[in-house]
């Protein structure tokens, strides 16, 4: 009887161990492929060479598809098994200072697992491109005519741009109309005169090809009774930048200014008022959106523009 119970007990134990062998294989074999990655987004640039790096985890074999033309990374389009750090590199050879200003670029590429299966694990990587920011200078807003007569000024821009009048007006001649990038002389022609006792005014905008950045130069083409007396900007102190309640503007000494009005960049009058203080104008600004404005300060016979920013 002894020797059966053990021949029992040992049979129980042989089926209980292969029991235990096979379940842990089952165990094994059922764990769920996985491809993880430290992050999915990532920014790089402006400056060619510039390098980022994120972390593959995974329990199957993948590979890097990559079919952007601006980035390199390491490993590329071999199979990899496990754990394994990417290195992401910028390549700008191909494109040009233009190409990488004002607007960020955008692509994608993927990690895919080593596989024909149609179900295969893609994971999908973003990247962002950022740019060098736009540049646009116009050394002055506000540009009046006596009669017919040249005025030029000197426009800084790293992307090319255009011009547009508004409203468009026959007394007044742009050259160029459009350029590339760098420093080019803008020559402002008036090729008639204004008989009429009234000023003639106009905006020219000037457009960033991209639409990154835009500016503009009031254009006055005075009327026959009224002689325009210019004043040197440093004579006046706008602040502060960018307002917000409040905008403040210390005048020059003697100034004869009666009124002034606020135009948004297209030439549209948003505020007016007159000229109590002959020191100091402030004007509350709570009520104008964020943006780029000009301030106009009106006499019997001066005016100037002043740019300011709320």
């Amino acid at each position: 009887m002894n020797r059966t119970f053990k021949t029992c007990l040992f049979l129980l134990m042989l089926i209980l161990i292969g029991y235990s062998s096979v379940f842990g294989q089952a165990k094994q074999t059922s764990a769920s492929p996985y491809i993880n990655l430290s992050k999915d987004h990532f920014t790089i640039g402006p400056v060619n060479g510039d390098t980022t790096s994120f972390v593959v985890t995974s329990n199957l074999n993948w590979k890097v598809i990559n079919s952007l033309g601006w980035i390199k990374t390491n490993p590329a389009w071999i199979t990899i098994t496990g754990d394994y750090k990417v290195i992401v590199t910028l390549d700008t050879q191909w494109f040009t200072q233009e190409d990488l200003t004002g607007v960020d670029l955008q692509g994608t590429f993927t990690i895919e697992e080593d596989s024909q299966l149609t179900s295969r694990i893609i994971k999908t990587i973003t990247v962002t491109l950022k740019s060098f920011p736009a540049i646009l200078t116009v050394p002055t807003h506000t540009v009046s005519f006596a009669g017919i007569e040249s005025h030029t000024v000197t426009l800084v821009s790293n992307l090319g741009w255009n011009t547009v009048k508004n409203p468009n007006s026959n007394w007044l001649k742009v050259t160029p109309s459009y350029a590339n990038s760098g420093t080019t002389d803008l020559k402002l022609d008036c090729i008639a005169t204004n008989p009429g006792s009234k000023d003639n005014s106009l905006y020219l905008i000037i457009n960033q090809t991209k639409g990154t950045l835009k500016d503009s130069i009031l254009l006055i083409q005075t009327g026959s009774h009224v002689g325009v007396k210019y004043y040197d900007p440093s004579g006046f102190k706008i602040y502060p930048q960018p307002a917000k309640e409040t905008l403040n503007i210390e005048l020059p000494v003697n100034n004869m200014f009666k009124n002034w009005n606020i135009y948004s960049l297209i030439g549209k009058e948003l505020m007016k008022g007159t000229m109590e203080n002959k020191d100091k104008l402030q004007i509350h600004v709570s009520g104008l959106g964020s943006g780029l404005y000009l301030i106009v300060l009106r006499s019997d016979s001066e005016k100037i523009g002043l740019k300011f920013t709320k």
